[in-house]
């Protein structure tokens, strides 16, 4: 990919990700498409608030920029959950996911309450 369509790629990226809104591509080419997202956890949100993808295969990487543990759980998906994530730290999910819409929550106790939900709509 030349230079110029990097850099419109990444400009279109930063437009929409500051909208709320992620669409999720492929990490590689060559190999089976993985979807990739990043989401940031923080008392008491994720951001992005609204996860878009294709049928397949999706890693979502969180990152906990809060000062508290939390974690990322897809509760229509039995077991997909991360761990506790520490402050500072990371984990990942590798999920295949079918179309339609998924809640995203911390089930931490009191966060989903709190407000500290998203979407992952797959279609």
């Amino acid at each position: 990919m030349s230079k110029a369509a990097w850099v419109l790629l990444l400009t279109l990226t930063v437009s929409v990700a500051r909208l709320g809104v992620v669409m999720i591509q492929p990490a590689s080419s060559g190999q089976a498409p993985i979807q990739v997202v990043q989401v940031e956890m923080k008392e008491f949100t994720f951001t992005p608030k609204a996860l878009v993808a294709r049928p397949g295969q999706v890693k979502i990487s969180v990152v906990n920029k809060g000062m508290i543990e939390h974690n990322l759980v897809v509760p229509a998906l039995r077991n997909v959950t991360t761990k506790a994530v520490p402050p500072g730290k990371s984990a990942a999910l590798d999920l295949t996911v079918g179309p339609g819409t998924h809640q995203i929550v911390c089930d931490v106790p009191g966060h989903r309450e709190a407000g500290m939900v998203a979407t992952l709509t797959v279609r």
